[in-house]
């Protein structure tokens, strides 16, 4: 038994080898095309072609620039305009200065297109529009010049009042600084603006009109619109309050130390000013400082507190009071300079009372959605 066992055990052995070596080489045969060419025929290099390789013929020459320097016998080029490139420091980018012609206002035409009054004769864009209390007429603030740099934006404009009636328009100032609060809507519909220096009054149509006598050349007006006969004026070297009835100057007293050099303390980039709606008090923004403006005379402006904020290139906006609350907007996106930077730094409103600083993120919560994109 013992010697049928092992013969039974040792051809099974051998059977199951025997197996295994026929499925290499079935394996083998099946993997042999990879390996071998498909084809017993005999492979040769073929030889570069005879022929001559045609070339491109050439009618004109090119410069560095691609500008054709032969053309076909009466072609004649159009002229390639050259951009006139600004004065500038080393470490700015190439400027490009675009200007507008500013159209006669006789020019200036109201047509009716696909049922809506639109505006022709415009040679350049319009800068912004502000429509009078009654709606008649508009002050729109017409671009002349703007000048575009790697790090300046800016524009000059001049400033038209358009009549949506008859057509009777007339330029109220010829050119300044697009930033500059240079007008105001009295509420009966006249108008008070700024031009070369001067301070003007007229009704809408640009009559009956006259010059204030000023201290000082004048830069920007804002209009305490509940009384309409008082103004804040923004000089050359002082901010002003301006009796409009009787025609008296006082200067603001304790805002000496804002500005550098020859600079207006208000009239420029790092400064804004509004006027509170009960016209009370102006809120002032200048150099992260925050000041509050009595309108009344010989009242000296007062310091709040102060703030920090990103992007100083860009003029910053004036402060906005809230109704019925003592906290204040600080006119853009502020922080509390203790924490400025810090990646839990929060925006913040200011206290007038003690210019102490409330961060939104107390009052809102951080998962509110787009709460700090809303006009406050």
């Amino acid at each position: 038994m013992t010697l049928g066992f092992s013969f039974i055990s040792n051809r099974r052995a051998i059977i199951k080898k025997t197996f295994c070596l026929f499925v290499i080489f079935v394996f083998l045969a099946s993997c042999a095309p990879i390996f071998v060419p498909q084809s017993g025929a005999p492979t040769e290099t073929l030889d570069a072609p005879k022929f001559q390789t045609p070339t491109l013929h050439v009618t004109g020459t090119f410069t560095a620039t691609f500008t054709p320097t032969s053309f076909p016998p009466g072609f004649t080029p159009s002229p390639i305009p050259v951009p006139t490139l600004l004065e500038q420091r080393c470490s700015q980018a190439p400027a490009e200065q675009n200007e507008f012609e500013l159209p006669a206002p006789s020019d200036l035409k109201w047509e009716v297109v696909n049922d809506l009054q639109s505006l022709m004769g415009l040679a350049g864009p319009i800068q912004s529009a502000y429509p009078s209390p009654d709606g008649r007429w508009w002050m729109i603030e017409m671009v002349s010049r703007r000048n575009y740099s790697q790090f300046d934006y800016s524009s000059q404009t001049a400033l038209y009042v358009l009549d949506s009636k008859e057509d009777k328009h007339w330029i109220a100032s010829t050119d300044d600084k697009d930033y500059l609060h240079r007008f105001d809507w009295f509420s009966d519909g006249k108008l008070i603006w700024v031009d070369v220096g001067n301070l003007y009054m007229a009704n809408a149509e640009g009559q009956d009109k006259r010059t204030l006598p000023v201290p000082e050349p004048v830069l920007e007006v804002w209009l305490d619109k509940r009384t309409g006969d008082r103004a804040f004026v923004s000089g050359q070297s002082a901010l002003w309050r301006v009796d409009l009835a009787n025609g008296t100057w006082d200067q603001v007293n304790g805002l000496e130390g804002l500005g550098q050099g020859d600079t207006s303390p208000v009239s420029r980039v790092q400064a804004n000013l509004r006027v509170a709606r009960d016209g009370a008090f102006g809120a002032l923004l200048a150099d992260h400082q925050v000041w509050k403006v009595p309108m009344t005379v010989g009242e000296p402006a007062q310091k709040i507190g102060e703030v920090e904020y990103l992007d100083a290139d860009w003029r910053v906006d004036a402060p906005i009071p809230l109704a019925d609350s003592p906290y204040w907007y600080p006119g853009r996106d502020a922080y509390d300079p203790q924490t400025f930077g810090a990646p839990y730094a929060s925006r913040v409103l200011i206290d007038e009372r003690d210019g102490s600083l409330l961060a939104l993120d107390d009052i809102v919560p951080p998962d509110f959605g787009y709460f700090l994109y809303l006009q406050i």
